[in-house]
């Protein structure tokens, strides 16, 4: 499926949707995860916080796959990242 386009992302929620549209290249995001994200307190912020994540973790592969079986994790996850910047860079 293609990536969403910025004007795709403004209408899910994301403020700086060109910047998040950039975020999204290369990451594999399923979009079902990218929709979750805007559903947050403040997208743009989950969104920098979960491909900083992904680009950190020795398993991104993995992280990807939790996030797009297991909906607890991912609402906790995307709920934590969304609130706080603080604890985005944490973990």
């Amino acid at each position: 499926m293609a990536r969403p386009s910025a004007g795709d992302l403004a209408r899910l929620g994301y403020v700086d949707a060109a910047a998040a549209a950039q975020l999204l290249t290369g990451t594999a995001l399923p979009d079902e995860i990218v929709v979750a994200v805007g559903q947050t307190a403040d997208p743009d912020q989950a969104l920098r916080s979960l491909v900083r994540l992904l680009e950190v973790t020795p398993d991104a592969a993995g992280l990807r796959d939790a996030l797009a079986s297991d909906d607890g994790f991912t609402e906790r996850l995307l709920g934590v990242l969304g609130t706080s910047a603080a604890l985005g860079e944490h973990l």
